[in-house]
């Protein structure tokens, strides 16, 4: 749960976005998704 509200707060403010690339922001993306089930 930790690492979720982490990688959220931080997409708000693009870090995600300009610090890793975007095959990694997916796969992030993708188990957020499984996470939400």
């Amino acid at each position: 749960m930790r690492i979720k509200v982490f990688v959220l707060q931080h997409k708000r403010h693009g870090f995600v976005a300009q610090h890793y690339p975007i095959s990694l922001q997916e796969a992030m993306n993708e188990a957020l998704m499984v996470a939400r089930k």
